[in-house]
């Protein structure tokens, strides 16, 4: 490179400048699509807890029916309903 080819400092340090703000707003803009892909995987996993305990409950409640007098008392009728149904092909 000749002295004739050499860039002036100026111009050197303005063209720096204007790469380093493009590359400065570039990670701005990498830092909001994650901010926004962690947000939305924070929100799925709270709807994955929030659908665990709906399900923990509602098992705790279908064995709370199974226990109970009235699902024991009415044991053979239903048996016997099953057995009709698989009989007539349903």
């Amino acid at each position: 490179m000749t002295a004739d080819d050499r860039p002036e400092p100026f111009d050197l340090v303005s063209s720096l400048d204007e790469e380093n703000e493009r590359l400065r707003l570039r990670v701005l803009e990498v830092m909001v699509w994650m901010e926004e892909a962690v947000t939305e995987q924070v929100a799925q996993e709270r709807r994955a807890t929030d659908f665990e305990r709906q399900a923990i409950a509602l098992q705790h409640e279908l064995d709370a029916i199974h226990q109970s007098w009235s699902w024991r008392l009415l044991k053979w009728p239903r048996s016997g309903y099953s057995a009709l149904r698989s009989v007539r092909g349903r």
